[in-house]
Formats: C-alpha cells, sequence, structure tokens
C-alpha cells in the first residue's frame, strides 16, 4: 500500500496530501456478535427495571384498593357497635360496667356451652351464665375486666365468674337479661308492621 492511502474493508482512499501517515482500518465485522451481545445485555437490564417498576406500581394499585376511603373505617366502627347497650351495676360500693352482645358473642357462649360437654341443664345454666357474664362485663370501677384479673382468656374470665357468690352472679346476670330485653324492645315490629310482615309471607 503506498502513502496517502487508507484501507478498509469498504475499499481503498487515496490521499493526495504529502506527509500524510497510513492510516489501516480493520474488519470488524467479527465483533457484530459482541455488540449483540452487549446490546441485548443492555436491553436486559433495562427490562428488569422496567418489571420491577411494573410491578411496583400494580403493587402500589392493590394497595389503594385494599386501603378503606377516609371515614369508612370510622362508619364500620360505628355500625358494628350499633344498638350496643351498656348498664352500670354496682354492688357493696364496686362498680361492673356491663354490654350488650353481639351476634357472634352469642354465638361464641352457644359453641362454648356445646364444647363443654355437659349434658344436665342445670350444670347447662351455669355454665350459660359465666360464659355469658365473661363476656358481657368489660370493666370494673371503670378498669377493663382484663387487666383486672390479669389475663384476657375468655375460659378464665368465666372461672374468675364461677368463683363469685351465686347472689352476685344471679344478679349480674338479671342486669345482663334486662339489657338484652331493652334492646330487643327497641326494634320490636309494632302491630301493624307484623301483618305487613305475614301479609308478604302469604
Amino acid at each position: 500500500m503506498s502513502k496517502g492511502e487508507i484501507r478498509s474493508s469498504l475499499g481503498k482512499v487515496s490521499i493526495n496530501r504529502p506527509g500524510n501517515k497510513v492510516l489501516t482500518v480493520e474488519d470488524e465485522s467479527d465483533n457484530e456478535q459482541v455488540y449483540s451481545r452487549t446490546f441485548n445485555a443492555v436491553n436486559e437490564e433495562n427490562d428488569e427495571a422496567y418489571l420491577e417498576e411494573l410491578e411496583r406500581v400494580r403493587q402500589e394499585k392493590k394497595a389503594a384498593v385494599r386501603r378503606a376511603p377516609e371515614g369508612a373505617k370510622t362508619r364500620l366502627e360505628l355500625i358494628l357497635g350499633l344498638a350496643r347497650l351498656y348498664d352500670d351495676v354496682e354492688i357493696d360500693g364496686i362498680k361492673f360496667t356491663i354490654r350488650s352482645l353481639k351476634g357472634s358473642e352469642v354465638k361464641a357462649v352457644m359453641a362454648a356451652l356445646i364444647d363443654s360437654g355437659l349434658t344436665t341443664q342445670i350444670l347447662q345454666s351455669f355454665e350459660l351464665r359465666a360464659q355469658t357474664l365473661a363476656r358481657a362485663i368489660c370493666k370494673i370501677d371503670d378498669v377493663d375486666f382484663e387487666l383486672v384479673i390479669g389475663s384476657n382468656d375468655i375460659n378464665y374470665k368465666a372461672e374468675v365468674i364461677q368463683e363469685m357468690e351465686e347472689s352476685v352472679i344471679n344478679y349480674l346476670y338479671s342486669k345482663y337479661t334486662a339489657l338484652m330485653n331493652q334492646n330487643v324492645k327497641r326494634f320490636d315490629l309494632g302491630k301493624d308492621d307484623k301483618e305487613v310482615v305475614e301479609n308478604i309471607k302469604k
């Protein structure tokens, strides 16, 4: 190759200026695979970052769906506590705060009664009172019942109640019954309403 020439895979170029150095451009067609691998690696990294971002957005959307609207939790608490009645019962200077039970709590009382395995009616009545009051008594002298006895175990609460004097248990249970009856009367259907319901059933 003479002076003033540049050779490459594309051909030969002559430069007619004296003193120019000869530059040779090598055929780099063999490096195409290297460029391809590098390009693909970059793309894979970008794809991975994109997928991570996409997953993050999806998780945020799911969290937004699960998140209750503002004020919804308060409304739910109001609904769950709707019509719940409380009463303070004083015995020898000690105040017991009792409350009406929710449907789930009444169901739990019945389940505990069945699990007790008691077969005689009189023993079942004792267990019924204890399991009911274990859930109905919420405070003693304005202190949470579980803090007073040092346990939140419902069966232990029932055991503590069974250790009370029989007259005290009877009195507390009668107050609870009166509270439940008061709640029933609040939502008792009137005569006209009952007639409407009966007509609908026909």
